[in-house]
Order: structure tokens, then C-alpha cells, then sequence
């Protein structure tokens, strides 16, 4: 960082701002770690941000330059013209016909060049034909919903996505947001049967299991992609579709949209024409993107925007009763004292540790009334601990074993337990359990410990491959001879494992917290090490809790569990100011 801000201070002729320049990237680049798009400046950050001032380094106004500073708010220039058009886009969507009438000459920047100079909201000039949409929507009061089994928080969900051109459906696991869109679609193609949808998600394994879960509410023939597929972003990180290209589709729903990063978010806005309706499905509570940026937390948020927003509030999977839906509520609710109250929650019953779960660390135990679904807290988890994280992971490798399994078979019994983890390193990072549960995978089973790679070893993608049709965080076992071995994955061809980059792969009987999300799971074990102190957030174990359908393993100190549930992700992000500039 101090070699760029001296190369960048030379290049601009003012040599001698080195310094000065290199402390304030210093502290942008800590700030984009930890997800904020901007930072706010203390004095002494103040003081250098005025000697940039006079130079080509830093603007106060519209000129271009490397950072951008309003206020005591300084912005990679990049993040500041992201934040800025996405902004644009919205309140073009949110001023009508208005708006779109205006869209020729729409500049949501008033960037000279260098900087942006408003191409973000260039007219369409793909094939699409969006002008035979009316420049205006019907009121909400006029939209017809269906009734059938919608609960009135869904039809309202349901008649604001019919009435609007960016709606905001959130709502936590088993609130019935995947429900609600099946019937909006078919409300959709029975009004206009050659609407055009596009589903899409973060991740492919969000994407595919939206695609999933529609098919089972009765929605076919709509595949779901992820938003690289749906933009056409290749390896060099350009776009098919953009502001002078856009999608051609009515109505793009996006599922996760908690996932979405300013990047990804921007690039999705200024792809999507005016008139098309954008559907943004989610769980604020959730983890945000790993990159910079808190989208649907800031829309959701933002009073503007309020009219555009339902919340979902009733869940089907656990009611506000169990265990889960509990620790749930604790976690997402306003108030105080988050950590005792959950600590508070979890000590309710005290009971003993169930039969076969491993003989250290279990201590305390509530039990899911409803369901009959196990809540278990290992405060101390002793030197049984990997033994009793693979044991849920006992009906799969018991079928290893067996030479009538179907690979969808093994699939379903992989998939009915998951350990998940705060972080990678300490005794609970996935590192660690990873390691320690492969050489308890080997043993077992007779495997060469040699071999990287054995039959039955779970293993996740870590990088996109178009050429495959594998994407970030795709989930599959290997099968098959030692010589000959191949990753099956739910809904895709066995990919015969010399076909992949090795170096992107990585072992999956535990997984980041992160990698989970647009995941559930009949069981889940959370792990949260002492060394994740800084990565500990209420979003983070919120976001781990709701992962389970059912049974739910706490691995956690007292001292993890109150620092997590006592401590907000509050991202430093400038998209509400863009928004609305007058808040200050």
C-alpha cells in the first residue's frame, strides 16, 4: 500500500504527499477488509485528507481523482461512483414513468470523465423490447393476488412485487418467501403467459436451491443461475450485460440478496432496464457479502424506501416457541443484552448429554418442543471433540461401506449434517476439523492417507469454472476407483477429478459460516474458536443457528457466544447518504 501511494504521489507531481496518501489507503484498505466502503475521518485522518486537497490526489468536488472526500466521509473513488449510481438507478426506479421518460438523458453522476460520466444509464440498446411496458404500474390497491394459501403478510409481499419496480420481500428461514414468489409467478404467466423471469442468486448453490424449492411449490421450467451466469461475467471479469446492454427479462427476482456486495449490486442495477421489475428476496439479519458493501441491509433500512419493503414474520420451519426459533428471535431482535439472553436461553433446561454423542463437553441441552429436535451446548469441549463432530456423519459413512449405495444416495445422507465454523484456524476452524476428520475418515475405512483424494471424501469448489459449470462454494463427494475417481454433485454430471484444478478445491465435512449461506440443513454443528474473535458478529452466529432445520450443536465458550450475540456488524457504507445526501 505505502509502494502505490508513493508511485500514485510521483505520478501526480506531488512527491512530497507520500506519506500522507499512503496512511489514508492504509486505512481504506483495512476498511474494504472489513466490508465498509468508505471510512470516517478522525482528526488526524482530517488533517492529511486536507494536505491531499490541494493536489490531483483527493477531490472535494466533482473532479476525478484517486479518493473522493464529502464531509468526513472519503471514499475509494471506485466504491464512491458505485454507491452513486446504484443510488441513481434506485430513485429512477422509485420515480415511475417519470423516470423512465427521463432515462435518455439520465445522468446519475455529475463526474467529468475519469471519473464517470453517467453511461451507467445509457437507454437499453440490446434486442430487448421493453418499450411495450407501460411506463407505469398499476396501484397496489388494483393488483389482483391470489389467495390460495397465503398467509396476508405474504399477499401483501405478493401485491407489492405486482405494483412496483424494485420490492424488498424479507423475512427470516421458513417465512414462506420462496411460497410467496411461486405464486407471484404464477399470478405472472396466468396475467401474461410470455412474461419473461429470470431467477438468479449469489451462489450456485443459492441458485440451485431456489431453483429446488420452486419446483417443489409447483413452479417449473425457470431455471435459477447465479448472478455471474446472469450478467455473462467471464474469467476477465467483464459483463455480457450492462447499462448499453441490458437483460432481457420483465421481472428478475434475486434470491439471497443479503450475498450482494456493492460490486455485484451495481453491476446487476445498471444491467436491468427501467421498466423491468426488480424482486430482491432475503434475510437482513444475515451475514452481509464478504466483499465491501451491505446492500440490502442499507435498502432495507432507509426510509425512503419503505414503501417498497415487506417483512415476513411468520416462520413455518420453527415457531417463535422452539429452540431455534428462540435463539433466532434473541439474535434478530432490538433491545439489549443479546449475549446474557441468549446464554439465559440456553441454560433454560439442564439435562445430560444425549446417548452417543461423545463422552466430553456436552453439558447443557434444550429441546425444540414442536419438532423433538435437539438443541446440544458444549461449553467445554474436551479431547473428544472431533470424534463427536463426525459422528452425526456416521449414517453416510456407514454407506460408504455398503456396494448398493447410489450416489444420490450418499448425497442425501452427506447432506443431512454440516459443521460450521466461525473461521479457519483454532482448534474449531475448519482447518483443523477438516484435518482431523480425514485422518478419522481414513482410518475407518481402510483409505491410504497418502492419496489427497479417497472415495467419500466430501470437497468444495472454490472458484467459478464456466468451462464445467461449477461455481464458487458447489458442494459434491468423490466416488468412484482410487485411479478413476470423480465428484458427483446434486444436479450436475460426475466431473472426473483430473479435470479440476486441485489447488480450488478444498476439504468439506466442516464449512465457513459464510460458504453456508442459501444452504439449511436437517443438522448442524456450530463451531466458534476462541481464535475468530474479530470475525464474531450476532449476523454471524444468527446466520449459523438458522442453517438448521431441525437439531442444532453449539461448540462455543460462554466468553464466543456473548461476545458474537453482543456485537452488531454495523458496515461503514455510503449508499443511504447517495440516497438521500440531505441526512448529512
Amino acid at each position: 500500500m505505502q509502494h502505490l501511494a508513493y508511485y500514485l504521489a510521483r505520478q501526480s507531481g506531488f512527491p512530497a504527499h507520500g506519506d500522507a496518501l499512503a496512511a489514508l489507503l492504509a486505512a481504506l484498505q483495512q476498511a474494504h477488509d472489513n466490508g465498509d466502503t468508505l471510512i470516517r475521518l478522525n482528526d488526524e485522518q482530517q488533517r492529511a485528507a486536507d494536505t491531499l486537497a490541494a493536489t490531483p490526489l483527493l477531490a472535494d468536488d466533482d473532479r476525478a481523482a484517486p479518493l473522493t472526500r464529502r464531509g468526513d466521509r472519503l471514499w475509494i473513488s471506485r466504491n464512491y461512483q458505485q454507491e452513486a449510481r446504484l443510488a441513481a438507478y434506485i430513485r429512477a426506479r422509485l420515480d415511475g414513468g417519470d423516470a423512465l421518460g427521463r432515462i435518455d438523458n439520465f445522468n446519475p453522476l455529475p463526474l467529468q470523465s475519469g471519473g464517470g460520466s453517467g453511461r451507467g444509464c445509457e437507454k437499453s440498446r440490446s434486442d430487448d423490447v421493453h418499450n411495450e411496458l407501460p411506463t407505469a404500474l398499476a396501484p397496489a390497491e388494483a393488483v389482483s393476488v391470489p389467495s390460495d394459501n397465503l398467509r396476508a403478510e405474504q399477499q401483501q409481499a405478493v401485491r407489492l412485487a405486482r405494483s412496483q419496480r424494485l420490492a424488498l420481500i424479507n423475512g427470516g428461514p421458513g417465512t414462506g418467501k420462496t411460497y410467496t414468489i411461486a405464486r407471484l409467478i404464477a399470478a405472472e404467466r396466468a396475467a401474461a403467459p410470455d412474461i419473461r423471469i429470470a431467477l438468479a442468486a449469489p451462489t450456485g448453490k443459492a441458485a440451485k436451491r431456489m431453483e429446488e424449492s420452486l419446483a417443489t411449490a409447483g413452479v417449473s421450467g425457470l431455471p435459477a443461475q447465479t448472478l455471474h451466469r446472469l450478467l455473462g461475467i467471464g474469467a476477465d471479469g467483464k459483463a455480457r450485460y450492462h447499462a448499453s446492454r441490458q437483460l432481457p427479462y420483465d421481472i428478475i427476482i434475486i434470491d439471497e440478496a443479503s450475498m450482494l456486495s456493492l460490486e455485484l449490486a451495481h453491476a446487476l442495477l445498471a444491467a436491468t432496464a427501467p421498466a423491468t421489475r426488480l424482486i430482491l428476496l432475503g434475510d437482513a439479519d444475515q451475514l452481509a457479502a464478504v466483499e465491501p458493501g451491505a446492500i440490502l441491509h442499507d435498502l432495507s433500512q432507509h426510509p425512503a424506501l419503505q414503501q417498497q419493503r415487506v417483512t415476513l414474520k411468520e416462520s413455518t420451519r420453527f415457531s417463535a416457541d422452539s429452540g431455534i426459533g428462540k435463539l433466532a428471535a434473541i439474535l434478530s431482535g432490538e433491545g439489549a443484552q443479546h449475549g446474557e439472553r441468549l446464554l439465559a436461553a440456553l441454560r433454560q433446561k439442564q439435562l445430560p448429554p444425549p446417548v452417543g454423542e461423545g463422552r466430553g463437553g456436552a453439558r447443557l441441552q434444550t429441546t425444540d418442543a414442536e419438532t423433538d429436535a435437539p438443541i446440544h451446548w458444549y461449553p467445554s469441549p474436551d479431547a473428544d471433540l472431533y470424534r463427536a463432530l463426525i459422528a452425526p456423519y456416521r449414517h453416510y459413512l456407514d454407506a460408504l461401506q455398503t456396494a448398493d449405495a447410489t450416489p444420490q444416495q450418499l448425497l442425501t445422507l452427506y447432506d443431512q449434517y454440516r459443521i460450521l465454523c466461525a473461521g479457519h484456524h483454532g482448534a474449531l476452524g475448519t482447518r483443523r476439523i477438516n484435518a482431523a476428520l480425514r485422518q478419522i475418515h481414513q482410518r475407518e475405512q481402510g483409505e491410504n492417507p497418502a492419496r489427497p483424494h479417497y472415495r467419500g471424501l466430501p470437497l468444495m469448489v472454490l472458484a467459478n469454472d464456466y468451462r464445467l459449470q461449477l461455481y464458487n462454494g458447489d458442494i459434491g463427494i468423490c466416488l468412484g476407483n482410487d485411479d478413476a475417481l470423480q465428484l458427483h454433485l446434486p444436479g450436475h454430471e460426475p466431473v472426473p477429478l483430473d479435470r479440476l484444478n486441485r489447488a480450488n478445491l478444498a476439504d468439506a465435512y466442516a464449512l465457513s459460516i459464510h460458504k453456508s449461506q442459501g444452504s439449511e440443513y436437517p443438522r448442524v454443528a456450530l463451531a466458534l474458536d476462541a481464535h475468530a474473535e474479530r470475525l464474531l458478529s450476532r449476523e454471524l452466529l444468527y446466520t449459523g443457528i438458522t442453517r438448521s432445520k431441525g437439531a442444532l450443536d453449539i461448540y462455543a465458550s460462554e466468553a464466543a457466544l456473548r461476545a458474537a450475540a453482543s456485537t452488531p456488524t454495523r458496515r461503514n457504507t455510503g449508499l443511504a447518504w447517495h440516497l438521500n445526501p440531505a441526512d448529512g
